[in-house]
């Protein structure tokens, strides 16, 4: 639903659908030449090295100087230990949900600023879902 929003949003913001290496030539010529880059490629339950074509516009991203806002956690950084197999968006700024999370402490250089947004969950459900001590 959120993309079909954005889709009808042509006028505020440009869209460029990458959907194979070859399309990232014309990408890589635009990142350079904005005022900002929303990382929000994949969720955080990243395991191994990014694919194709994740990994190329990663570095495509990394290379632009364009300043980077990442949605929840960079791409390509494993938000529970801190790691990076192989590449990772280095991030401004990241935007979190909730709480910071555990690796972001081990992996400055690519979350940049973290901002901890609010998405209204309650103590107690928190207690109940993980325990007194636990960690997200």
């Amino acid at each position: 639903m959120n993309w079909n929003v954005t889709r009808k949003m042509r006028r505020n913001i440009k869209i460029h659908v990458v959907r194979s290496l070859s399309d990232l030539e014309n990408a890589g010529r635009y990142l350079k030449h904005r005022d900002m880059i929303i990382d929000a490629m994949l969720g955080t339950g990243l395991k191994g090295p990014l694919r194709e074509p994740f990994s190329s516009v990663v570095r495509l991203i990394n290379e632009s100087g364009t300043p980077v806002v990442s949605v929840d956690a960079p791409t390509g950084l494993n938000p529970s230990t801190g790691e990076v197999y192989g590449v990772a968006v280095k991030a401004t700024y990241t935007v979190t949900f909730h709480k910071v999370k555990r690796g972001f402490l081990k992996a400055k250089k690519y979350t940049g600023e973290v901002i901890v947004a609010d998405i209204g969950i309650p103590k107690e459900i928190e207690v109940a879902v993980i325990g007194k001590h636990g960690r997200l």
